[in-house]
């Protein structure tokens, strides 16, 4: 996590985090005493988390209880829609820079293409779809949207916990999506535009494509 991270956005990665991997699964009781254990942290940011989360639909507050678990459930169909959602997003982010001529974030988008690599070696499933999903938001960022970033972020946050269940994690497949990420970031630097619109919509229709 970045240094300058506050505590709320680091307990609520950590419940998260908990919450995605199983460790405080469907149907448990989380309450504020035992996150302070868990997260070594206070109650206030640990409070301030937990309504975040509830927002979300990833938790519930029952009083005197604490906060429960909830089970999310997403169909396909629901998935589809999201990442097609991100596909036209995508598309008018690129379209954006295009005419206004804005610079991509190339440095962070090859830091990211480098972790994807690691979470591949390494056989770490979650971190690479947490760092794809990082390199989706990087495209999106350059719109300087800030409406259009909360909406993906808050979709994204529902999604995370089962979306990469539905992917099929072949080696061969995700190592053929990284070059295609080092591809689209040389077009972005180089601005070469139509092309990395051409290969951003390859792209996203073949993760659709895939589902099925």
């Amino acid at each position: 996590m970045p240094n300058n991270i506050t505590l709320e956005q680091k307990a609520y990665e950590e419940i998260k985090k908990f919450i995605i991997q199983g460790k405080y699964s469907p149907g448990t009781y989380i309450t504020e005493a035992s996150l302070v254990n868990d997260l070594n942290m206070s109650r206030t940011p640990i409070r301030r988390a937990l309504v975040k989360l509830e927002s979300l639909g990833l938790v519930k507050h029952f009083k005197n209880q604490g906060s429960m678990v909830q089970n999310i459930h997403i169909t396909m169909i629901d998935i589809v829609n999201f990442l097609e959602c991100r596909l036209f997003l995508g598309i008018g982010s690129i379209e954006k820079a295009k005419r206004k001529m804005l610079d991509f974030p190339i440095h962070e988008m090859n830091e990211c293409i480098q972790l994807l690599k690691n979470a591949v070696a390494d056989e770490e499933h979650d971190l690479y779809f947490e760092e794809a999903n990082h390199y989706h938001n990087l495209i999106l960022q350059t719109s300087q949207n800030d409406l259009m970033m909360e909406t993906i972020e808050n979709l994204q946050n529902k999604f995370e916990i089962i979306a990469s269940k539905y992917y099929s994690y072949r080696r061969s497949s995700v190592e053929n999506h990284i070059k295609k990420y080092e591809e689209l970031t040389k077009f972005f630097e180089e601005k070469e535009y139509d092309q990395a619109l051409n290969l951003y919509n390859e792209m996203m229709k073949e993760k659709i494509q895939s589902l099925f």
